[in-house]
């Protein structure tokens, strides 16, 4: 707990209570692993009763048997050689031959063409056409209707017997026995095949049961795995409720000072200005000086108050009102042409205002309105797609059943079991295709990126600018300044801040407030002007930069919650202080609640005060960087705070950019078509000593990184990466529109919205630079990620990817057919991920030896692929490629991923297709219209900005 003592933010004697965290629940947990047993069991029946027209696969009344149990019998399943998939009674089919034919018909053992099979037993079904087979059918076991005649031993499987078409033919003889053995002949063994079923119905077969064993098998592996992952997903969202409770504990204590200080600094600003509006007297010339604010320097760190020109454009950078010149602001001003206190020359009385107040309460009514609409037409979705999804395990598992052999027959050798493998030629069922082509596509799109793409040498002016910037920053600081360069760190350009004395505690030097408690602005204004002297001694050297007519947008939710997150946050701006000036960099906080939870903003003015902070209150990033493009950036431009920049890049909060990024100006002022940039990430840690988990996700990165160069070398990347992108403004604008804000896949639709303009706009790839981004460290977090959000977002563009292959939009548009293959792939996957559990598990039980032999080809052909990858495409960036463990590891990684898509099918039927789909921003603008107001003034105290007396009240009332 906070002591009395002290306005001061920090003291050490500050502590915080930390109350007790507790996961979630167990009963939802239970009711979901309860709800998937449900589904999978009643799916696993409905499928194996429909497949075998009633339910002989459990009991078999004309055998008295129970064939799921000992048709074959269990050991069966485990042997690698000489496997006997023997049934209680046998189907023979012979080709046709006429002698054959009239030797039975003559012995009195046919019956007539349509007869059922149970009333032919031992006897024999001529076919209605010669094209077609003899079926015969007996009671007894296969090796009493067929013997080989030299050795007297089963007959061979005629798939696997070289036959003899010559005048002369030598071909293997077999004796055939009908009709309790009343019957025989001998035929050419190709001739012939037996087939072994459980029944007298002849409806199931050892080979049927074996599968419907593979997908018992599958299920409760299904329910087992999802229970560990359940309470697995539950302990790391605790782990993150904990830093979270950390967070809030730390914020009640830190944050209402933090906050006090910099509502003093608003209403300073404010009051400046409204002493020099109100001091205006629009009959005599007292404009003077321009207020214009440079690319490197904002009027907030200003010591005093400039005057604006009589002629500006704009509107004074301390405030004033958009799109006025000053003397046409005086004019209104004198005559009473406002009548509302919102265009007050005090920008204090614009927020208190009444229509300021109404503006925030149509916001939050409409807001509410909109939940209520789209709620019944949300159940309605969710109750079609749980219908969906059980209708399509059902026909997986049935078509498991249909497409797998009917008939099983051991090979002899490994080799045979290996040949078998690898020889797709001879596959016959549409789930061997369905697996070879995506197999084919994922070598045959990487082997020809491969062919095509090289990774380009790292850029040389980028780094000669940084050197530049290294040189001119480190001249300007001064004795009392924060070194350029200090534990290892990269140098933060105009980020050096008034050092704190030596004896002062860790978290106080972060906050680089007085001890004293006196809460002043002196020593922060100090701090202020030598920033801004700072970024004003650079300005030439800005001029040349990559960065002149581009921002940065940060997305940030929670970011400086703790201690840690703090680091990384304050790490991430230093790092973009080295690529952009501060006026260049918005941080777009965004949250729940109608004020920051965090001290976001205090954190980004104690990196450097001219940062641009914003706060939207909707916890949503894709929201959060359409509201400042919109509005915010377009408002301090015309406020002269900002310049009219061209592109914007889009980051995380957790990506510190690398101080050679390249932004590729030449190609997007010569090419008008290119509407965005891909940079290619690299996986990393805070700490900068990533283990080994983090270095395999770092060659994933890579690898996906080559197909975006490849796909935009051919025509254009399909979409940006979600860590960082460059947009055009207006593209991005556009783009957004179209958007549902949901943040699984959010760059993938950006990138999807771009395509279907079917135009030649362009998406590039600038690997020159990679950029690091932190990556999870530990399996638990990694699980989460992919679980959570990557892998479930393909499961949600299922129909996309669909829409995309098939559209006739596309047939006559280059981008859409160099992408189509990999629409194709994704599509496929999808497919398998839905047949893949239950695939190997059939595929386990039936025949284990060739799931091994396949795993073995699979690892192979990722072995190949990652030498390709580290010999060929990095042949000229030695310096990126990966370790000799990596290397090793990572096919064995990229299998264990297999497990990430089985969890991510789980959320998606239970979770994730149930949460309420996102509506699109247009939608918002044009129907609901319930965007968040743009601020009347730039200067806000965004504690407060979205907030309504009765809140305060109500946060009072709370309190006590």
């Amino acid at each position: 707990m906070a002591t009395d003592n002290t306005a001061s933010v920090e003291s050490p004697q500050q502590r915080y209570v930390v109350p007790k965290v507790h996961g979630a629940p167990i009963c939802p947990i239970f009711g979901r692993i309860l709800v998937l047993t449900v589904t999978l069991v009643v799916c696993a029946f409905v499928a194996m009763t429909w497949y075998c027209e009633g339910i002989m696969w459990i009991y078999d009344p004309t055998t008295n048997s129970w064939p799921i149990y000992d048709c074959p019998s269990l050991a069966e399943s485990f042997k690698i050689q000489n496997r006997e998939f023997s049934g209680r009674t046998c189907r023979m089919a012979i080709a046709y031959n006429y002698e054959t034919a009239y030797n039975m018909q003559k012995a009195g053992i046919t019956v007539p063409y349509g007869t059922k099979p149970e009333d032919a037993l031992e006897r024999c079904i001529l076919p209605h056409e010669s094209e077609d087979d003899i079926m015969c059918y007996s009671v007894n076991q296969c090796t009493y209707m067929c013997r080989t005649a030299d050795t007297n031993e089963n007959c061979p499987y005629p798939g696997t017997i070289n036959k003899d078409t010559t005048e002369i033919a030598d071909n293997e003889q077999c004796n055939i026995y009908v009709a309790s053995q009343t019957f025989s002949q001998t035929v050419d063994c190709y001739k012939v095949e037996v087939g072994p079923f459980c029944g007298r119905q002849f409806k199931v077969t050892p080979s049927n049961i074996l599968v419907m064993r593979g997908i018992i098998v599958a299920t409760v592996f299904m329910i087992v795995f999802w229970f560990i992952s359940e309470f697995g997903l539950r302990a790391t969202e605790k782990g993150l409720k904990q830093e979270q409770a950390e967070g809030k504990a730390r914020m009640d204590v830190e944050l209402p000072a933090k906050r006090k200080f910099l509502r003093e600094q608003v209403e300073q600003r404010w009051a400046d200005e409204a002493r020099y509006m109100y001091s205006l007297d629009p009959n005599s010339s007292l404009w003077g000086g321009d207020l214009t604010a440079s690319a490197g320097q904002s009027a907030r760190a200003a010591g005093s108050v400039v005057t604006p020109t009589v002629n500006s454009p704009m509107m004074s950078t301390i405030g004033g009102y958009p799109g006025m010149t000053a003397s046409e602001y005086s004019e209104q001003i004198t005559k009473g042409g406002f009548k509302s206190r919102l265009e007050s020359r005090d920008p204090r009385k614009r927020f208190e205002s009444s229509a300021w107040q109404r503006r925030i309460e149509q916001y939050r009514t409409l807001g509410k309105d909109k939940k209520a609409r789209f709620v019944a037409k949300e159940r309605f979705r969710t109750l079609l797609l749980n219908g969906f999804f059980i209708i399509l395990i059902i026909v997986s598992q049935y078509c498991i059943l249909y497409f797998s052999p009917q008939n099983m027959h051991s090979q002899e050798t490994l080799y045979e079991a290996f040949v078998g493998v690898v020889s797709i030629w001879n596959a016959v069922s549409a789930l061997d295709w369905i697996i070879f082509l995506d197999v084919l596509l994922d070598v045959v799109l990487f082997f020809a990126a491969a062919c095509v793409v090289k990774w380009p040498k790292p850029p040389v002016f980028s780094r000669h600018m940084q050197e530049e910037l290294k040189e001119t920053a480190g001249e300007g600081y001064g004795e009392e300044s924060v070194p350029l360069k200090e534990a290892g760190k990269e140098p933060a350009m105009g980020a050096a801040v008034p050092e704190a004395p030596a004896d002062q505690p860790t978290a106080q030097r972060k906050t680089l407030l007085p001890l004293d408690g006196a809460d002043n602005l002196s020593d922060v204004d100090a701090g202020s002007d030598f920033e801004s002297e700072d970024s004003a001694t650079v300005d030439f050297v800005l001029e040349q930069a990559m960065t002149r007519d581009v921002c940065l947008l940060i997305a940030c939710h929670n970011s400086a919650m703790t201690e840690e997150r703090y680091d990384v946050f304050t790490g991430t701006l230093r790092a973009a202080l080295m690529v952009f000036p501060p006026t260049h960099i918005f941080v777009c906080d965004n949250g729940r609640d109608a004020k920051p939870f965090d001290e976001t903003q205090w954190a980004t003015q104690q990196v450097h005060p001219d940062i641009n902070y914003l706060f939207v209150p909707e916890g949503n990033k894709t929201f959060a960087f359409y509201w400042c493009n919109k509005y915010w950036i377009p408002f301090l431009h015309r406020c002269g705070r900002v310049p009219a920049f061209k592109y914007s890049v889009i980051i995380d909060d957790d990506v510190p950019l690398p101080a050679d990024l390249h932004i590729p100006h030449q190609m997007l002022d010569q090419n008008p078509n290119i509407k965005a940039v891909h940079f290619p990430i690299t996986a990393t840690t805070p700490d900068g000593h990533p283990n080994q988990l983090v270095r395999c996700q770092d060659v994933e990165y890579k690898l996906a990184a080559v197909h975006k160069l490849f796909q935009a070398t051919l025509a254009r990347s399909l979409s940006c990466h979600g860590a960082i992108a460059l947009w055009d403004r207006q593209t991005m604008d556009e783009v957004f529109y179209e958007h549902d804000t949901v943040f699984n896949g959010e760059d993938l639709y950006m990138g999807l919205s771009l395509l279907r303009r079917r135009d030649d706009s362009k998406i590039i790839s600038a690997p020159q630079t990679i950029v690091p981004t932190y990556a999870p460290d530990t399996w638990s977090m990694l699980y989460r990620q992919r679980v959570k959000s990557w892998d479930v977002t393909s499961h949600k563009k299922t129909f996309t990817y669909l829409y995309e292959i098939l559209t006739p939009r596309g047939w006559f548009h280059l981008a859409s057919w160099v992408l189509k293959p990999y629409f194709i792939q994704e599509f496929l996957t999808i497919i398998l991920d839905w047949l893949r559990a239950f695939l190997l598990g059939g595929l386990i039980i039936r025949d284990w030896i060739t799931f091994v032999i396949m795993l073995l080809v699979f690892t192979a052909l990722l072995y190949i692929m990652v030498l390709v990858f580290y010999f060929i495409v990095l042949r000229d960036r030695k310096d990126i490629r990966p370790s000799v463990m990596t290397v090793i590891l990572f096919p064995w990684y990229r299998l264990s991923s297999l497990l990430f898509r089985l969890g991510a099918l789980c959320q998606n039927l239970l979770i994730y297709s149930h949460e309420r789909k996102g509506i699109k921003i247009g939608v918002r603008e044009d129907e609901i219209r319930d965007i968040p107001p743009c601020p009347p003034h730039p200067d806000v105290d965004w504690f407060t900005v979205w907030t309504l007396p009765e809140d305060d009240k109500k946060e009072e009332n709370e309190s006590h």
